[in-house]
């Protein structure tokens, strides 16, 4: 689950991959400014994944920093295991 700052107003896509490249073959759903992924298969341990967000379009133009809540959920288990908080710093647009 991947908290959406509030400077994103929108974005066209988001899509999985591994460190190769690849494609990860999952579900996304949108709610509530919060994305969910669900993978079709288990995820790997000691994997790294990334989530590329396409066209997306922000609030500010100016530099700033965004913070992406990430949490997890296993399977057979209830509630949310808190991962972190990605930084992300914006480049300037002058």
């Amino acid at each position: 689950m991947i908290s959406i700052p509030r400077q994103m107003e929108k974005f066209d896509g988001v899509r999985v991959i591994d460190q190769s490249g690849k494609e990860v073959p999952s579900k996304i759903n949108l709610s509530q400014n919060r994305l969910a992924i669900a993978f079709d298969q288990p995820v790997a341990p000691g994997g790294d994944l990334q989530v590329e967000f396409r066209e997306v379009q922000m609030k500010t133009s100016n530099d700033g920093i965004l913070l992406y809540g990430v949490t997890g959920q296993r399977v057979g288990l209830r509630g949310e295991i808190p991962i972190g908080t990605a930084r992300i710093q914006l480049p300037s647009r002058s």
